[in-house]
C-alpha cells in the first residue's frame, strides 16, 4: 500500500469510528503532573509531524489557516497535535512559574547568580539566531526545574487587551473560505499575568517531574536546532556545515523564533542535569557505608555482620 492510500486508510478509520458517537469527557482532577503529562505530550508530538511525515506527507503542503487540508488526519497529525505538545511545554516552562527561576540554577550562578547576567546571556542567545532582543516577552519566568505538581489554572484574570492584529484569509473544516480578524492580546507579548496558582504547587522535586519535561525539551531542541535559516528572510535552509551560521548571512536554528526557542530550552535543560548531578544525586564513595540493591540482599539473608560472603 502506497503510503498516502495508508494516510487516507487510517484518517478515514478514524474519524469514522469519532462519528458514530460523540467523545465525552468528565474532568476529575486537574493537578498537572510533569512526570506522566510530559509523557503524554511526548505522544502527542510524536503522533503528530514525525507519523504524518513517515506516512508520506509533505509537511509544506500544510497551511494553518486551512482546516482538513490535504485531509483531516494531515491536519490534526501535523498541526493539532504537534502545536499542542509544543504550546504545553511553554506554558509549564514560560509562564507557569511552577518551579524556582533560572536565575537561581546552577549555570546562572556561575556567570554570577544576578538577574542582570541571566539577561545578557538570553539578549546573547537571541542575538546568535538572529532573533530581535525586543521581540523577547515581556516577564518570562524561565524555570529551572519544575515542582512535582500544580494546578494549571491562572492565579489572575489573563490580561486580554488587544495590542494588535491582523486580518487573515481562512478556510474552514466545513470548506468555507472566509476573513476573519485576528488579534494579539497583551500575553502574548507579557506573561505576568500566565502565572499558575502558587497555593496548588506541591513543591518536592522529583527524577520523574524532572525527566518528564527534560524529554519535551530536548526533542524539541533538535527539532529547532536541527537547521539554519537566511538571517535576512528568516527562510529555512539546510545546514550544510557546523559554522555556516559565521558566513554572515545565515543564522542558527529553522528560523529565529524557533532558534530562540531551541537555545532558551537547551540553557534550561543544561541546568536541570547539572542539578540532578549536584544535587539530587549522591555520590556513593562518599557515605560512609556500603550500599546497593546487593547490600540490601544479603544484611537480609545473613544478618548484621561485619563481612559477608
Amino acid at each position: 500500500m502506497k503510503k498516502s492510500t495508508l494516510t487516507l486508510a487510517i484518517a478515514a478509520a478514524v474519524f469514522a469510528s469519532t462519528a458514530s458517537a460523540a467523545a465525552q469527557v468528565k474532568v476529575l482532577d486537574k493537578t498537572h503532573q510533569p512526570a506522566g503529562n510530559f509523557l503524554a505530550y511526548t505522544e502527542f508530538e510524536l503522533s503528530g509531524e514525525p507519523l504524518a511525515e513517515s506516512l508520506g506527507l509533505d509537511l509544506d503542503v500544510l497551511d494553518p489557516n486551512i482546516a482538513d487540508d490535504p485531509t483531516p488526519f494531515d491536519f490534526a497529525a501535523g498541526i493539532e497535535s504537534y502545536e499542542y505538545s509544543e504550546e504545553a511545554m511553554y506554558a509549564l516552562n514560560y509562564q507557569s512559574q511552577m518551579g524556582p527561576h533560572l536565575v537561581n540554577g546552577p549555570v546562572n550562578q556561575a556567570r554570577g547568580g544576578k538577574l542582570a547576567d541571566l539577561g545578557k546571556r538570553v539578549i546573547e542567545m537571541a542575538g546568535a539566531v538572529g532573533f530581535p532582543a525586543s521581540e523577547i516577552p515581556q516577564n518570562m519566568y524561565p524555570i529551572s526545574i519544575p515542582y512535582v505538581s500544580g494546578n494549571p489554572e491562572f492565579a489572575q484574570k489573563p490580561d486580554t487587551t488587544t495590542v494588535n492584529g491582523d486580518e487573515v484569509e481562512i478556510t474552514t473544516a466545513k470548506g468555507n473560505s472566509k476573513t476573519v480578524q485576528t488579534v494579539v492580546p497583551a500575553y502574548f507579548r507579557d506573561y505576568k499575568t500566565l502565572a499558575w496558582d502558587e497555593a496548588s504547587f506541591d513543591k518536592a522535586f522529583n527524577p520523574a517531574a524532572t525527566g518528564g519535561i527534560l524529554l519535551k525539551e530536548v526533542m524539541w531542541s533538535q527539532d529547532f536546532l536541527g537547521g539554519m535559516h537566511v538571517t535576512a528572510t528568516d527562510e529555512e535552509v539546510e545546514a550544510e556545515s557546523a559554522v555556516m551560521d559565521q558566513d554572515g548571512k545565515h543564522s542558527l536554528g529553522v528560523s529565529a523564533a524557533d532558534g530562540f526557542n531551541g537555545m532558551m530550552l537547551t540553557e534550561m535543560s543544561i541546568d536541570k542535569m547539572l542539578i540532578m548531578q549536584q544535587q539530587l544525586g549522591f555520590d556513593g564513595n562518599k557515605l560512609g557505608v556500603k550500599f546497593g540493591l546487593i547490600t540490601i540482599q544479603r544484611k537480609a539473608q545473613f544478618g548484621s555482620r561485619t563481612k559477608w560472603p
